[in-house]
């Protein structure tokens, strides 16, 4: 039996959805209404930070997914100990759990937002480089500090565990919408999306609009976990999509996409405007030949079936959810 910490988000019910065809599964997350709404009696409200709410699991676990976690993209929030509580203090708690309980396997999904970008290439023994004085640097912190202790305690304990690293991750969703600034705001991603359907001009910002950058399509993070799930393996695994994309063939790819045909939008190139745009290759041979894994999508692949998924209103729980968190926006 598989347990999912945070199982309310994105990867959450995208994971959730394939696991329940195939295998047993516990769904736990503090959202409550959500969680008993869409899991039913695979749900169990679980808070990361109550040791006590974990003596709620049932006998049988096996394997472990954390997906808990707090970002500033997610919630707003400006205290720092609200982070180390969830992100250190909760995952401290789920290992604790996991040792004293003997789980086989645990799997852990964290950024690449905290590693060194200076010779642009990354594998798994890259170093940490944080930037401090930002929105992201105590979170920052905090999964970092998580990667290390999750390594700790399969070094310690002996139990496999995989922390799998991955850029950006799409899929349709509530990340389109979250936190930026402090104020609510909407993703250039699916800005281009809504002005390619309306045959809209689309602006992009950046002289590095050329630079080939990495994504990866939630559906396949799903299916890195299920290879981590069934591996023998342990550490730390990239994972990527099938190919990078830059910024502005990421713009074409939409506008073949999504916009009507004799409608199609104009590009335009901002090179004096900022964008946010990290520039770096994730190597994924290790994880190619250690856990046989390869992804599925390249980018215009993924939004064929981002599209499909859109149109099936899949998930669209989801969008509502996080609206309702940024007050209507």
């Amino acid at each position: 039996m598989i347990a999912i910490f945070g199982a309310c988000g994105l990867v959450g019910n995208y994971l959730i959805e394939d696991l329940k065809r195939r295998e047993k599964f516990v769904a736990c997350d503090i959202d409550t209404d959500f969680g008993r709404k869409y899991y039913g009696k695979n749900f169990i409200e679980l808070d990361i930070t109550r040791p006590v709410d974990f003596r709620k699991l049932p006998k049988g676990i096996t394997s472990v997914v954390h997906l808990a976690s707090l970002q500033p993209a997610n919630v707003f929030l400006e205290d720092p100990k609200k982070y180390v509580n969830v992100n250190i203090n909760g995952t401290m708690n789920i290992l604790e759990y996991c040792s004293q309980n003997k789980i086989k396997k645990v799997i852990y999904i964290s950024s690449v937002k905290s590693l060194s970008k200076s010779n642009k290439y990354i594998d798994e023994f890259t170093p940490k480089e944080i930037k401090y004085g930002t929105e992201f640097t105590v979170f920052s912190i905090t999964e970092s500090c998580v990667e290390d202790l999750i390594l700790y305690y399969a070094g310690k304990y002996g139990v496999k565990a995989i922390v799998f690293r991955v850029p950006p991750i799409y899929g349709y969703g509530p990340h389109l919408e979250g936190w930026k600034g402090g104020e609510p705001h909407k993703t250039g991603f699916l800005t281009f999306i809504e002005n390619a359907k309306e045959g809209k001009p689309i602006e992009i910002w950046g002289s590095n609009f050329h630079f080939a950058r990495e994504f990866i399509y939630v559906k396949d993070v799903v299916s890195a976990i299920r290879k981590g799930i069934s591996s023998k393996r342990s550490g730390i695994f990239n994972i990527a999509g099938k190919q990078r994309v830059s910024l502005l063939d990421e713009v074409f790819e939409i506008i073949k996409v999504f916009s009507r045909k004799g409608n199609e939008s104009d590009v335009n190139i901002e090179i004096g405007k900022e964008n946010s745009v990290e520039h770096y290759i994730l190597n994924l041979t290790r994880t190619k030949s250690l856990l046989n894994w390869n992804p599925q999508y390249n980018f215009y692949e993924m939004l064929v079936d981002f599209k499909k998924e859109m149109k099936e209103k899949r998930f669209e729980r989801l969008i509502i959810k996080r609206r309702n968190e940024l007050g209507g926006y």
